[in-house]
């Protein structure tokens, strides 16, 4: 919400008009991960958790969708953001996910390969303006020789 307000005491410029004013939007779409490079779960615990929040308040509701290539598993499933600020479940409180991974993938070079994708829909953030919202977390074994990191973003316009 914009309030302009404006005082002319002695109405000096009550005949004055063409004020225009404008706005300009330049919060930018997109996923913020908490780690932001790499979630790293140990050899013997095979979980981890990290967070994700929106960049920018939206229009409406917005859910983003996880999926995985099946070695490592996120739970939840979805995550659902509103428009209403400081409350639980909105677009800037961050939300928990946690990553299982898989008893059968080892310490080595497949564990690089993990990631848990996430795309956005509702709101202004994916759909019928033309832009998608997603972004991937990286997850990493203990041990595994690997460097990797999580991405966000805007995609199309």
């Amino acid at each position: 919400m914009v309030t302009v307000s404006a005082e002319d005491p002695d109405n000096s410029r009550a005949e004055e008009d063409g004020t225009t004013l404008t706005v300009v939007d330049d919060d930018e779409k997109g996923l913020v991960f908490t780690p932001a490079a790499v979630v790293e779960v140990g050899e013997g615990a095979r979980q981890a958790s990290y967070t994700v929040h929106l960049n920018s308040e939206p229009t409406g509701p917005v859910t983003v969708a996880l999926t995985t290539d099946g070695a490592v598993q996120a739970s939840p499933e979805t995550l659902t953001f509103t428009t209403t600020m400081g409350t639980t479940g909105s677009w800037d409180t961050a939300q928990t996910v946690t990553a299982t991974v898989g008893s059968a993938v080892g310490a080595d070079g497949y564990a690089a390969a993990l990631s848990v994708a996430h795309a956005a829909s509702g709101g202004d953030y994916g759909g019928g303006d033309g832009v998608s919202v997603a972004g991937a977390t990286r997850i990493r074994i203990a041990g595994a020789d690997t460097t990797t990191t999580a991405t966000y973003g805007v995609a199309g316009r």
